[in-house]
Parts: structure tokens; C-alpha cells; sequence
């Protein structure tokens, strides 16, 4: 009898024995992917904070929101060239930097958005009676 290509068995045998090797190397991937992953995000951080600083050391009039406070949008930043253009879907392209200058390091915080000072309540108007 002339045997030509495989059984069931042996075809059942063989996928039976991938999906094995599939399941013992899935965990290890996705670790993998997600160290990889919060790796670059840490990159990206430690790139906008450098871009920040650079900034900072470049631009006096930026002004500060109290003292030695101070918020950049990402958007200046990258206009400016301290920081690569963002795609639309980052997850930093719409934030800001929150930035608080110290003695020997600066304290650097990604927010929303810049908070904005009430100038209506602040100033005085020399008009109104």
C-alpha cells in the first residue's frame, strides 16, 4: 500500500504540539513587549524633561506662574525644536510640563494643561465707577 501524506492523528499530533510551544513562550513575550514598551515611555519622559530644560535655559521670557514655577505646553516645545514633533495619537501631544526650578535638580511633572490665571479677578479696571 502506497502511503501518501499524513493522518489525522499525526496532523492533530503536530497542532497539539505548537499551540504547547505557544503557550509556554506567550508570557514571556508580552513581558518582553511590556518592558520594551515602558522603556521607551521612560525614553520619551526623560527626552521631553532634557527638551524642557534646554528650553528653560534658552527662553527668559517665558514667564513663570509664581516664583521659580513654571508650565510649558508640548506644543512650544516643539515648535521651539527642544522636543521631536509628537504623532497626533501620542499620549503627550496635547500636555503640558509642569516644572519647578530647585537648587540642585529640577522637579518636572507631565499635566494636562497649563493653569490659567484669573485676569478679570486680578486687575482693576480704571473705567468703572
Amino acid at each position: 500500500m502506497n502511503k501518501k501524506g499524513f493522518t489525522l492523528v499525526e496532523l492533530l499530533a503536530i497542532i497539539i504540539l505548537l499551540v504547547g510551544i505557544f503557550m509556554l513562550t506567550y508570557p514571556k513575550l508580552t513581558e518582553m513587549y511590556e518592558r520594551e514598551h515602558k522603556k521607551l515611555d521612560d525614553d520619551k519622559i526623560t527626552l521631553i524633561f532634557d527638551g524642557v530644560d534646554r528650553y528653560l535655559d534658552n527662553n527668559d521670557k517665558y514667564p513663570p506662574i509664581v516664583g521659580t514655577e513654571y508650565c510649558i505646553e508640548m506644543e512650544t516645545l516643539e515648535y521651539e525644536g527642544q522636543v521631536p514633533d509628537f504623532d497626533l495619537e501620542d499620549e503627550y501631544a496635547e500636555k503640558a510640563v509642569y516644572v519647578k526650578i530647585g537648587k540642585s535638580s529640577n522637579y518636572h511633572k507631565i499635566i494636562d494643561e497649563c493653569p490659567v490665571e484669573d485676569t478679570a479677578s486680578s486687575e482693576t479696571n480704571p473705567a468703572s465707577p
